[in-house]
């Protein structure tokens, strides 16, 4: 980019070297699977697409880190595919893969795997389908930011990319039907046990949704998988005695995050766009929203004892009184669903 050989030879080792600590980042992903149950859930589909094409793109980005290499094909659509290799993979497969895991913790009910299946066939051969005749194409001298081309030769290539990019709608129309799916018939994937995943950590020990505070009673961690642990020692859903039961203390809501937050949006669009009066009106509202918020000292809210243990042995009592699974009869208690679909 108009830079000195020196210069460009600094920035061509740094680049080099990221593929060091991402090398070690992929083995330890992968080694995170060794000697466990893996079962090929959606999310589980969507974390091994993220890091094979992770890998893929890392590669590409290790052959654009060489200078002469990246001199010639810098602007053209080689970079394109490089960059959404890792943008999309990279990163938002790895958010799909946290969507489909976390969702049940969060709403109380799991999303169809039908769906999600078909959504991740959809996107994953949509992407290579999309993207990666865009590596050939840029070898070949198609330039990026190209509003049309007239080379022949570019033809096939640019035909397989946009039938990739289909089946990419496809797989957003996937979810978005998925959704509505789940949604209709979430009466019969409810999670009230908290644990569809036999989730090895403490998050999972709580009920799904989970209530406004962490935990009711501080856990004893006496394993790196805690959780884990306590199931296998019959301990997961024991009723704690009552003296163990404390008032919690946590922070009340604010409507000042989400001020600040939309204001700041506001202020890097007119700061982009050089609309000063927007500039000026979301800057003075963000710092009005600090300053009002400093004279607030009513900022803790108490959840009485009595409370959290009303609640907390209401939901141990739902808990016992689940169906049990095969599964679960090996290690826990509390969910439905989940091992009829991957029997």
């Amino acid at each position: 980019m108009g830079q000195t050989p020196n210069l460009n030879a600094a920035f061509g080792i740094a680049t080099m070297l990221i593929g060091v600590p991402t090398g070690v980042k992929v083995y330890d992903w992968l080694l995170t699977m060794v000697r466990g149950r893996v079962r090929l859930t959606t999310s589980t589909l969507f974390s091994l697409m993220f890091m094979i094409t992770f890998v893929i793109g890392g590669m590409t980005g290790v052959i654009l880190a060489n200078p002469p290499v990246d001199f010639n094909v810098h602007n053209s659509l080689f970079l394109v595919a490089h960059f959404h290799n890792m943008l999309i993979p990279g990163t938002l497969f790895g958010m799909f893969a946290a969507y489909y895991y976390w969702f049940p913790k969060v709403f109380g009910f799991r999303l169809s795997e039908r769906w999600g299946r078909i959504s991740f066939w959809c996107w994953s051969f949509g992407f290579y389908l999309a993207f990666m005749p865009l590596y050939a194409l840029g070898l070949m001298g198609a330039a990026r930011r190209t509003q049309e081309w007239f080379e022949p030769a570019f033809e096939p290539w640019l035909i397989a990319a946009l039938l990739g990019a289909g089946l990419v709608l496809l797989g957003v129309a996937s979810m978005i039907v998925q959704l509505w799916v789940s949604i209709r018939d979430r009466d019969s994937t409810r999670v009230p046990g908290g644990d569809p995943w036999d989730g090895r950590t403490l998050e999972w020990s709580v009920s799904a949704p989970p209530p406004e505070y962490n935990f009711a009673v501080v856990p004893k961690v006496n394993d790196r998988d805690a959780f884990t642990w306590m199931k296998q020692h019959g301990l997961a859903y024991q009723m704690p005695a009552p003296q163990e039961y404390e008032d919690i203390h946590i922070p009340k809501n604010s409507v000042v995050a989400p001020i600040i937050g939309a204001a700041s949006v506001a202020l890097g669009f007119a700061l982009t766009w050089h609309i000063w009066w927007l500039t000026i009106a979301s800057f003075v509202a963000i710092w009005a929203a600090v300053i009002a918020r400093s004279f607030c000292s009513d900022t803790e809210q108490r959840i009485p004892a009595s409370q959290v243990r009303e609640e907390h042995e209401q939901w141990l009592r739902e808990v016992s009184a689940l169906p049990k699974t095969p599964r679960e009869q090996e290690t826990t208690a509390g969910n439905l669903g989940l091992a009829e679909e991957f029997a």
